[in-house]
């Protein structure tokens, strides 16, 4: 007997949606196989099967060359209610199911999934009633806007009511160390049936964990990134989206996913219950829950507390940048709270908007920029020892980590006149070591941190010192676990010369997880102290800031009144104008905007985008779409994406 076999193919770059092969076993839909594509062997999903009567020799002769089977790995190896999710998935983000497979379900799951367990039968969709139900089940979507606390402590009550009524939790976290320290949490009392499980794991560990969530027969808390919606829990009925404003959630590979926009695909498709959770939702979550889409699971707190004292210092008064004595990097106000974090042996905090000495150097007679030879980024810059007659600086650029010497002259008009500006984190720490000779002072930020171990490191030994200064970059927030006295925002001004309009709430974000941080006093110095946001964030005033980014976007026609699909093209100059301009006379149909991206050049090749506005809930649009999947790979599609630049 010889089954005619259509399979999802799990893996990036494949631009078929499925495959046919053929076999003579016994193959059933929802089964994983390995199939060959060209010459490599990669896990599948099938999802049709259909016998045929010609014999394997009529097959193998065919006109269309199918290729056999090569064998199967696993029956049944994700619930039906999963799949038709990574489905829905696939269409809106216009990429393949198998990529959405690929960036959802961790590799060693598929390599080892001869060794897991069958999968129990699962709960159907919404529209589909289980047995004794009378009528659809629904699915509910909340938002909890609160602080850590209040949030821990409901999450606890939802877990112990999910647990009574016999069912399983998710919670998805942005990164591996909110996992972490997120399950240290959770976990008194409900160790036995809790399951941790991230992509930091080793082989093995993840291994047993994947078999312990799917053998255990309590209800388990299922705690991870985005891949533990992908475990075979048929009773899981609540998904948390914790810290839902995190941009980590949004992959910045292909197909572009965003595991807050597949939760809710899942959720609808079990019937079940999603909770957004985090002190400051995006924009885009607060204007569903203002329509009635999403309903408070707790009052939604638009006023976030702090115990701390708080000051906004102006720094209008130190007007060089071009390094004269009158330019400062820490105000008196501020030196005046590292001096009390000395006398009372406590902890500081002094932040940074980026790294390295000087984040700018421009030419004093033309204006120019200094940017990198090869992508064309403004370059950063370091110090190094690598470089001792010049002072131990180095450019650097962060886009594409190409070096060079600093230049002398200016690459545009030749003038000596070339200025260093900005404030990076290599200054700051110069500034902090001056000004507390006796304290110890540790730098955390991408370039002393290339490592997640070396980030936890020097988050420990801040901690663990009786008394330290941290100079750090928005990176180190995940890792600070402990609370600080002091908080001095150095410099973020630099943060609001970028063009995207997502920006302010970014920087918003930023301060309101800086503050909560803080116990005694938090300091923002900058030169733009008239912008409200500020205001907003030393008042705790979310409804005012949200009000205000709302107008803003409205006016601008930016999500959430639109949908936005970005998509990128790179290459030579005139291949990819060309191509750009053919694209924008395709789609002339639609709103649609082409532009050279921020970072024009990338290693060598040049960038644009094309921007198109969709009204709001009319994506996706199949007209749309089926032109968009036609576009060959040279192209990236981004839907929602974090920023247009």
């Amino acid at each position: 007997m010889i089954s005619l076999v259509r399979v999802i193919p799990i893996a990036r770059g494949i631009s078929k949606e499925t495959l046919t092969y053929f076999t003579s076993k016994r193959v059933a839909t929802g089964a994983l196989v390995d199939v060959l594509v060209r010459t490599k062997k990669i896990p599948a999903l099938v999802v049709a099967c259909e016998t045929v009567t010609p014999s394997k020799a009529e097959i193998k002769s065919a006109s269309f060359g199918l290729k056999k089977i090569e064998g199967v790995r696993h029956e049944n190896v994700f619930l039906p209610a999963f799949v038709r999710a990574v489905l829905r998935a696939s269409e809106y983000y216009a990429g393949t199911a198998g990529a959405v497979l690929h960036a959802l379900v961790p590799d060693t799951v598929l390599l080892r999934a001869r060794s897991l367990p069958p999968v129990a039968g699962g709960r159907t969709r919404k529209s589909e009633p289980r047995k004794g139900d009378t009528e659809p089940q629904p699915y509910e979507k909340q938002i909890l806007q609160t602080g850590a606390e209040e949030r821990r402590a409901a999450y606890k009550s939802i877990i112990r009511e999910a647990f009574a009524r016999g069912s399983s939790v998710a919670v998805c976290l942005p990164t591996v160390e909110e996992t972490e320290r997120f399950a240290g949490t959770l976990l008194r009392g409900i160790e036995p049936y809790t399951v941790v499980i991230h992509g930091a794991l080793s082989a093995e560990t993840q291994t047993e964990r994947w078999k312990t969530a799917m053998r255990e027969r309590h209800p388990l808390l299922l705690i991870g990134t985005g891949m533990i919606l992908s475990v075979p829990r048929a009773d899981i009925q609540t998904v948390i989206i914790e810290r839902e404003g995190d941009d980590a959630y949004k992959s910045a590979r292909r197909p572009f996913l965003d595991t807050r926009t597949f939760a809710e695909f899942f959720v609808e498709e079990i019937g079940g219950k999603i909770i957004f959770g985090d002190e400051l939702t995006r924009t885009e979550t607060l204007f569903r829950h203002e329509r009635g889409e999403l309903v408070p699971a707790a009052p939604v707190k638009f006023r976030a507390l702090s115990q701390a004292e708080q000051t906004l210092v102006t720094m209008r008064a130190a007007k060089d940048e071009h390094g004269s004595a009158e330019f400062r990097i820490l105000s008196d106000e501020a030196l005046l709270l590292i001096a009390h974090a000395e006398a009372e042996n406590r902890h500081a905090l002094l932040f940074g908007a980026r790294r390295g000495l000087y984040p700018l150097t421009v030419c004093g007679d033309c204006g120019a920029v200094a940017v990198c030879a090869r992508c064309a980024a403004p370059v950063v810059l370091h110090k190094t020892a690598a470089e001792p007659k010049r002072g131990g600086n180095l450019f650097v650029c962060h886009s594409c980590g190409a070096t060079r010497r600093p230049d002398d002259r200016c690459a545009s008009c030749g003038s000596w006149r070339v200025t260093p500006l900005g404030i990076g984190t290599e200054r700051i720490e110069e500034a902090a070591r001056a000004a507390a000779p006796g304290m110890p002072v540790l730098q955390l930020d991408s370039g002393t941190a290339t490592t997640k171990k070396k980030a936890r490191d020097i988050a420990a030994r801040f901690a663990a010192a009786p008394r330290a200064l941290l100079v750090a970059t928005s990176m180190a927030i995940p890792y600070l676990a402990e609370e600080v006295a002091y908080t001095i925002v150095v410099s973020l001004d630099a943060t609001f010369t970028l063009p995207d309009f997502r920006i302010n709430e970014r920087v918003f974000r930023i301060l309101l997880a800086l503050r909560a941080l803080t116990t005694k006093h938090f300091m923002v110095q900058t030169r733009m102290e008239n912008i409200s946001l500020f205001t907003h964030v030393l008042r705790g005033n979310v409804m005012n800031f949200y009000r205000e980014e709302l107008a803003q976007r409205e006016k601008l026609r930016y999500p959430p009144f639109v949908n936005l699909i970005k998509i990128t093209r790179s290459g030579s100059e005139a291949a990819v104008q060309s191509d750009m301009a053919r694209l924008a006379d395709d789609l002339a149909g639609y709103d649609c905007a082409t532009y050279p991206a921020f970072i024009a050049r990338i290693k060598g090749k040049h960038v644009m985008h094309a921007l198109l506005r969709i009204p709001r809930g009319a994506w996706p649009d199949k007209e749309l779409l089926a032109r968009l999947r036609k576009l060959p790979p040279s192209y990236a599609i981004e839907v929602d994406p974090p920023s247009i630049l």
